[in-house]
């Protein structure tokens, strides 16, 4: 693992990947915690690439199922469809997906916060 934040620069900068300092103290805290980190940004932003090499320099791996969650739950947000979800993960059923893989960020808490506020004051 990591003993530190320059430890986790010397490791990645060992495997040819070069990150922002900022991020140090954020990755060294979640492996030094045991959570996960958080990624957010666009396809193509560099996540998984983030991943791979944290993992590599951390002397693990990085799994498909740790995906399966970011997959399943952008499919959800940006379709607005659960249906398409479990037929591009392979399940059975839409309650498996909707149970263990699909989360709700805090923009889509936001947003149901402010309809539900909408319809109940437009009600008065």
């Amino acid at each position: 693992m990591f003993s530190s934040p320059e430890e986790v620069a010397q490791k990645l900068r060992a495997i040819q990947y070069l990150v922002a300092d900022e991020l140090l103290p954020v990755v060294y805290l979640a492996m030094k915690l045991g959570k996960p980190l958080l990624v957010e940004g666009p396809p193509g932003s560099g996540k998984t690439e983030l991943a791979c090499a944290v993992a590599k320099a951390a002397g693990t791996v990085v799994e498909r199922l740790m995906f399966r969650h970011t997959a399943a739950s952008l499919i959800n947000k940006e379709t607005g469809n659960m249906k398409l979800s479990p037929a591009q993960l392979g399940h059975a059923n839409v309650q498996i997906t909707a149970d263990v893989y699909t989360h709700v960020d805090e923009a889509q808490r936001r947003k149901a916060a402010e309809a539900l506020e909408r319809g109940i004051l437009g009600n008065l």
